[in-house]
């Protein structure tokens, strides 16, 4: 009995199982009360694009790009009643947390020959700090957890030869949800470089895919006639708060620094198939991109975070027999950091978890769409409000 549960535990059914628990477990205590409640910035329009606009709502405009993950997402939540767009939304957001956990987990197994480590790098994929903001359960901002699925994916060989058919569907559904998708394929691209002909072609379908989405883009971008950096935006704030301060630097100087460390520990001879390389620039230009075209936002935080402790992780275990107390010296004080960080803003922010829940607002509106009939009326959210439509919220 003891052997055929060891092998159920070493088998890849028994972690898929036991990873997915224990992500969805963290996920659940992060959540808490906003998983009842819409998060204001996505707010109930896209849900109202889908209801009112079926197809033209999935190529919609309204991020200045194509953000296709999110609005397909939409019209599965809104086959159910009104009553419940916000945990079932919240809801199937986590679920694409978990799969970028599980890639993390599987992806880093093939690597460093570690479930523990593994477990460690995946688990900050649910722990990242600046996720409680306003990415928790957040439609909107699910496409960051497509960025991790592809570059994290991309750095290993093994799910590239394995799952090469699959890279390519995550590459395009990628593209097709935000621009910098492009950067995500930087450990593809690093692959292909150093790689021999047949692993080539594994590798040109999802490079070939996010390429074809970003030209797309660029087609949205010079049709709606927008410049590549945001108006009214914030590229640093006077005594910002220890949040904002910590996650906007750290993660970003977290990539940078792995990058330099690994070409000390290698005296300045590194392959480009490195997957600590390809993983930690990736972090360090998406971060930075993200931060010069829009500004700070705690959105942009959760990739270069993710990538950064990734690249950290692999960095460690290939050196600490060559560099033992130097690599320990290193790598807890930064662990430590992360930690505290992921301790001390492990809850939702009152962004996403403050005032009525949907449920309640709907049952309400529904009273005074009865009582006073009206084409529109107000939703209260955590912060601002939504207008809906009347025929939206008939049973």
């Amino acid at each position: 009995m003891d052997n055929m549960y060891r092998r159920w535990l070493n088998s890849k059914m028994g972690q898929f199982l036991i990873v997915s628990l224990l992500l969805s477990f963290v996920l659940i205590l992060r959540l808490r009360g906003s998983i009842f409640r819409l998060a204001p910035d996505a707010s109930y329009d896209i849900f109202s694009d889908t209801r009112n606009h079926p197809f033209s709502s999935i190529f919609s405009f309204a991020d200045g790009y194509l953000s296709i993950l999110p609005r397909l997402m939409a019209h599965v939540v809104v086959i159910a009643p009104i009553e419940y767009t916000a945990i079932l939304s919240s809801s199937f957001t986590s679920l694409f947390w978990i799969l970028a956990g599980l890639t993390v987990y599987f992806c880093m197994k093939e690597l460093v020959k570690s479930w523990q480590w593994s477990i460690l790098a995946a688990l900050m994929v649910v722990l990242v700090p600046s996720a409680r903001e306003s990415s928790l359960g957040n439609i909107g901002n699910v496409r960051w957890q497509l960025f991790i699925i592809l570059a994290v994916a991309g750095s290993s060989p093994y799910f590239v030869s394995k799952f090469s058919k699959s890279l390519i569907f995550i590459a395009f559904i990628t593209g097709l949800s935000h621009p910098l998708a492009i950067i995500a394929t930087i450990p593809l691209a690093f692959q292909y470089i150093s790689s021999g002909a047949t692993m080539r072609k594994k590798l040109g379908g999802p490079l070939l895919a996010v390429a074809l989405t970003f030209l797309i883009q660029v087609g949205v971008h010079f049709r709606l006639g927008r410049g590549a950096i945001r108006g009214g935006i914030t590229h640093w704030w006077a005594n910002p708060p220890i949040f904002w301060l910590f996650n906007w630097l750290f993660p970003v100087f977290l990539c940078l620094f792995v990058v330099v460390l690994l070409f000390l520990a290698n005296r300045g001879r590194i392959s480009f198939e490195s997957p600590t390389l390809s993983l930690a620039i990736t972090g360090f230009l998406i971060g930075s991109i993200s931060w010069i075209q829009g500004g700070i936002a705690d959105r942009y935080f959760v990739v270069p975070t993710v990538l950064g402790w990734i690249a950290l992780i692999l960095l460690y275990t290939s050196s600490r027999q060559q560099f033992p107390k130097v690599s320990i010296a290193i790598f807890l004080p930064i662990a430590l950091v992360l930690t505290l960080g992921a301790f001390k803003w492990f809850g939702p922010s009152s962004f996403i978890d403050s005032g009525p829940t949907w449920s309640s607002e709907v049952r309400r509106l529904k009273i005074v769409c009865r009582e006073s009939p009206t084409a529109f009326v107000e939703a209260t959210l955590s912060a601002g409000s939504a207008e809906i439509l009347c025929t939206n919220l008939a049973d």
